[in-house]
């Protein structure tokens, strides 16, 4: 691929975030940030539109993106600590658990939990070197 500028091939230079559809924005405002405790990067004067950071990664929510080539919006795969100790305590505060902790084949311990429109968001723990 040329960008036909320089000549050079383009490239993927890595995920710039995950985004996902919301339909209530103040919700989901509260929800990755309160809730989740992700960073507040980024929203749009007068809302509909927010980035998230945590660990380096970005989440992006959006009230108005309705992708027409997918039926539903992407899921995020959040790294956490204390996989089980987070379930207890996000279940605690409402938030519904799609999937609890379970050990994955190559070796993460991985819950899934709904956001307040429904979209997946993986918990993971990192996988021990040793394990690997």
């Amino acid at each position: 691929m040329s960008d036909g500028a320089s000549g050079a091939a383009g490239r993927v230079l890595g995920v710039d975030a995950v985004h996902y559809c919301v339909t209530d924005f103040p919700r989901a405002l509260r929800f990755y940030g309160e809730t989740l405790g992700l960073r507040k990067v980024y929203e749009l004067e007068g809302g509909g539109f927010a980035v998230f950071e945590a660990g380096g990664s970005r989440l992006a929510i959006d009230t108005d993106w309705k992708p027409h080539w997918a039926p539903g919006c992407p899921t995020a795969a959040l790294l956490v600590e204390g996989l089980e100790r987070l379930v207890a305590q996000l279940e605690e505060q409402g938030v519904r658990v799609l999937q609890r902790p379970r050990r994955t084949r190559w070796g993460r311990s991985v819950a899934v939990v709904a956001d307040p429109d429904g979209n997946g968001i993986e918990l993971m723990e990192p996988v021990e070197p040793a394990e690997r």
